[in-house]
């Protein structure tokens, strides 16, 4: 039987319904991760405003490297979260998801069709869906790999860099700076964060 559970949502209203359900199975303690208890400081200018998935992907992320580091998650949107010495939370960069951008780049145009987002064999598109998916998949990885290098030239370090999400695998083995891919990185950052608030309290 459960006994705990951990949850981490951006999306307040189902993280109730959750959590309702939870307790109606009989869950005796459910803990649900926010700014508040992050084990490290959080130097954002309103701590509140941080989604608390990137907040347990840098927790993922600097418990893994076991230092300063960046974990890329790939989701609806792409967001960069630079963690520091001690696992504080430095800032990142939020961005569109590769899918979130096909879809915004076919609902913005006449001409260009919607298409799934995978990586084709050649680069150099021969068709306008080929021209698409080599923009929107190899011009991830560049644009990622880029940012990563300027993030590094302002911390004024060489960090660890992992990958998550669901497209994250894909994009991590065609990246030149992204080490590794985790995909349960965000509840690995989560479960951190509660084991160490539980000690804590």
């Amino acid at each position: 039987m459960v006994r705990f559970a951990v949850i981490a949502s951006v999306a307040p209203r189902i993280a109730g319904q959750v959590g309702e359900s939870l307790k109606l199975s009989g869950v005796e303690g459910i803990y649900t991760v926010s700014h508040r208890i992050y084990p490290a400081q959080i130097r954002y200018d309103d701590p509140s405003g941080v989604g608390v998935d990137r907040l347990c992907d840098a927790w993922g992320a600097y418990e893994r490297a076991g230092g300063a580091a960046i974990a890329v998650d790939f989701g609806t949107a792409t967001t960069i979260n630079v963690v520091g010495d001690g696992g504080a939370f430095l800032g990142g960069i939020i961005l569109p998801g590769p899918r979130l951008a096909a879809k915004a780049l076919a609902g913005g145009t006449e001409l260009l069709p919607e298409i799934e987002v995978t990586f084709p064999e050649r680069l150099i598109g021969r068709s306008t869906i080929e021209a698409m998916a080599a923009g929107i998949t190899y011009g991830w990885v560049e644009m990622i790999d880029g940012l990563i290098g300027r993030i590094e030239n302002e911390a004024g370090r060489t960090l660890q860099v992992f990958a998550t999400g669901g497209a994250g695998g894909a994009y991590a083995a065609r990246s030149r700076r992204i080490e590794a891919y985790y995909p349960h990185l965000t509840l690995e950052g989560a479960a951190g964060i509660y084991l160490i608030s539980r000690e804590a309290v």
